[in-house]
């Protein structure tokens, strides 16, 4: 309890390419997550695609890792994730096609969703509206991004990264 009130930490996770891997969505994942577990309100774990706790030594990281298939995109192990860890906020980093069945999953109603898309073409497709209906907070990885989805999804709040 600080100042008469019950501090808690955000608990939060991360899903993307394991951050031991190497690929640019991993060198993202490494680098945001480096700085997000030293924060002292952020409670921080991974679900990391491609990750196997056979080959890759998480001691070097200071948060937790949990594997998930790259084949499925995490969405194998997420659940079971989610029951252990209980976040109440999940970021995932990826292409729309890779995250869209975050939106249909069971524990859905008890996490915020932070979607952090690259999106490099335009028009806008069609598809993306639907699939980023359930998302709570978009960002887009450049301002092209951004103008892309808001002319789409003109009630959208997005933002993008600076």
């Amino acid at each position: 309890m600080v100042g008469g009130r019950v501090s808690e930490r955000l608990r939060l996770l991360w899903i993307s390419d394991s951050p031991l891997l190497a690929t640019g969505f991993a060198r993202v994942s490494r680098e945001v997550c480096s700085r997000l577990a030293r924060h002292p309100k952020v409670d921080l774990a991974a679900l990391g695609w491609g990750h196997d706790p056979a080959t890759f030594q998480t001691s070097l990281l200071s948060h937790r890792l949990y594997a998930g298939s790259g084949d499925t995109f995490g969405r194998d192990s997420f659940e079971a994730v989610v029951l252990e860890f209980r976040p109440s906020l999940v970021v995932s980093l990826g292409e729309l096609h890779s995250v869209k069945w975050l939106a249909e999953a069971p524990s859905r109603d008890s996490w915020k969703w932070v979607a952090y898309v690259p999106i490099d073409g335009s028009p806008f497709y069609e598809p993306w509206g639907r699939w980023l209906s359930s998302v709570d907070q978009v960002v887009a990885m450049s301002e092209f991004g951004r103008t892309v989805l808001q002319e789409g999804m003109p009630k959208a709040s997005v933002i993008s990264t600076p």
